[in-house]
């Protein structure tokens, strides 16, 4: 436990703190969005990050009628805040939010991996179990295919690419979007002990992952649909061409 934070979800690998000023300027929170591999398939980069912006960001954070809630996220045995993890545009009427994760490039080490897949299934699990929401989603690059593929093991499926819907510099990227909803993951808690299976467990998990990615799968069969739906229903059909 980090004596520099609070504790408000402790987990395996990792604890998710209350956010807090001393991450800006001890551990260097609004630099994490500065880093280039941080950046390459997020929104942030184009225009320096500072501190005081991400002293802005966290007053609002804190604010009674915020609709994002975040938390920080700490190695076991560590003091230091090497990333963050949020629930954003909750609704409690449509018992819906959007999760995000950003871990700092320059803090990772062998286990980033299974720490930012912990954090992320540590505030999902809050959101159902304690906040009572019922729908979870999230979006990516689809260039991120391990973690698309990783991310079915805890109840998050594909429900759409959006075409070219991310730009960097002169590329643009297909976005998948993901959900995981309450009916999901009791379906997982139905079949495991617990939703956070625990690192070894989730090791062997994902070498039984199919080498095919659901993704690419996704995407193929939504693009041969459309052609051969516009084939069949071709103007050149009708007129006997």
């Amino acid at each position: 436990m980090s004596p520099k934070y609070e504790v408000f979800i402790s987990g395996e690998m990792i604890d998710l703190v209350i956010p807090s000023e001393v991450a800006i300027t001890e551990d260097g929170w609004h630099e994490w969005l500065n880093e280039s591999q941080v950046n390459k398939y997020t929104g942030y980069g184009k225009i320096p990050n500072t501190s005081k912006k991400q002293k802005i960001f966290l007053e609002k954070l804190l604010e009674p009628d915020s609709n994002r809630f975040a938390l920080l996220v700490v190695p076991k045995n560590e003091t230091n805040a090497i990333g963050i993890v949020s629930l954003s545009s909750i609704d409690f009427e449509k018992r819906s939010a959007e999760t995000a994760l950003i871990l700092s490039a320059k803090n990772r080490k062998n286990e980033f991996f299974y720490q930012g897949f912990e954090a992320k299934a540590r505030i999902t699990e809050h959101a159902f179990a304690v906040m009572g929401l019922e729908r979870i989603t999230g979006g990516q690059v689809v260039n991120l295919k391990k973690w698309q593929q990783v991310q079915l093991l805890f109840g998050f499926k594909p429900e759409g690419i959006m075409r070219k819907s991310y730009r960097r510099g002169r590329s643009s990227y297909d976005s998948v979007i993901s959900a995981c909803l309450v009916e999901d993951y009791e379906y997982i808690l139905q079949h495991r002990k617990s939703y956070w299976p625990g690192k070894k467990e989730l090791f062997y998990m994902m070498k039984n992952l199919p080498k095919e990615n659901i993704v690419d799968s996704f995407s193929l069969a939504i693009d041969e649909f459309y052609k051969d739906f516009v084939k069949r229903n071709s103007l050149s059909m009708y007129l006997g061409k």
